[in-house]
């Protein structure tokens, strides 16, 4: 497929409300899933402006001057594959005298923290190709083998005993403790809700308050995982955009 011609998308960076591009009424916003804005980061102070159909507009500061934006588009009426909301990156640009710094990973790893897993479309300019390219790479860079050293949970049993040596390549002998893992850390995993009542059934209990168990993950020597147990409670956990939930590991050889 051809690339798309660059576009001029410096209105990005344009105060709410004075992009001219036919955007609904924005608002700037200051809390979402934990995060408050303005947000710094390691470049950047980070603005947040939002407007009734779905548009989320990332704005990074430095020094009060505007030098990176990118739009984010999310369509509650449409889902993924699992289960949640389609988002996906609009419109990217940074002010080319700060090109190179990455000013635009700065503010896709933002969004991806507060939106969940962002998608890039199909149709990219050149520049935005590898935008996306160098996305992917640092995603994929992101394994579970920071989780290795967490203690056994003596009381959960056998993995390899309870599913078979079959799996041996990535279950362990034991589970670890659970701990909370923030669901960007967990984008590279496909959850599939097979059943309506089961997703049902979990989002009534988690509205009610119940504590639900942890989803278990097998990892790969390579840091990979799979989704061993838990499913429909990360595409739950998904839908309703928390920061985080429980996750216990298994380690294979």
């Amino acid at each position: 497929m051809p690339a798309i011609e660059e576009p001029d998308l410096a209105w990005l960076l344009a105060p709410p409300n004075e992009t001219r591009m036919g955007l609904g009424v924005e608002r700037e916003i200051k809390s979402l899933r934990g995060v408050r804005f303005p947000a710094s980061t390691k470049l950047q102070r980070v603005r947040l402006y939002r407007d009734p159909y779905g548009s989320h507009r990332f704005v990074g500061f430095v020094a009060e001057v505007p030098v990176s934006g990118l739009q984010v588009m999310v369509n509650d009426a449409v889902m993924d594959a699992e289960g949640a909301p389609l988002t996906v990156v609009a419109n990217v640009w940074t002010d080319p005298r700060w090109r190179g710094r990455g000013a635009a990973g700065d503010l896709y790893a933002l969004a991806r923290r507060v939106l969940g897993p962002v998608r890039h479309s199909r149709h990219l300019s050149e520049s935005g190709a590898r935008f996306a390219a160098r996305n992917r790479a640092a995603a994929s860079a992101v394994t579970f083998n920071r989780y290795r050293d967490l203690p056994l949970d003596p009381y959960a049993g056998s993995p390899l005993a309870q599913y078979g040596q079959v799996h041996a390549a990535s279950l362990g002998e034991y589970w670890t403790v659970p701990v909370n893992v923030p669901l960007i850390d967990l984008s590279s995993l496909r959850a599939m809700a097979q059943s309506k009542s089961r997703l049902t059934s979990i989002r009534n209990a988690r509205l009610r308050g119940v504590p639900l168990p942890p989803i278990e993950i097998a990892v790969y020597q390579n840091g990979s995982g799979w989704i061993v147990d838990g499913n429909h409670r990360l595409v739950d956990a998904r839908k309703a955009k928390l920061a985080s939930i429980p996750v216990r590991f298994t380690f294979g050889e």
